[in-house]
């Protein structure tokens, strides 16, 4: 299957927030697994989507000063 993991890039390190994800709701920030569950994304940005890889490079927001 063809899977997807949320991966944030934190000082030049990748961390994998979430994996088996099935479907990406961008407006919502929440990604939903094969198994139904939900992630939330909130204070996080898509940063870049890789289809070859089957990841979703995620951003923390910066937050205003």
């Amino acid at each position: 299957m063809c899977e997807s993991k949320i991966v944030v890039r934190l000082d030049g390190e990748e961390k994998v927030l979430a994996d088996e994800i099935a479907a990406l709701d961008p407006a919502a920030m929440k990604a939903y697994r094969v198994d139904g569950s939900t992630v939330d994304l909130a204070g996080y940005r898509i940063e870049m989507i890789d289809f070859l890889r089957h990841r979703v490079y995620v951003k923390p927001v910066e937050k205003e000063a």
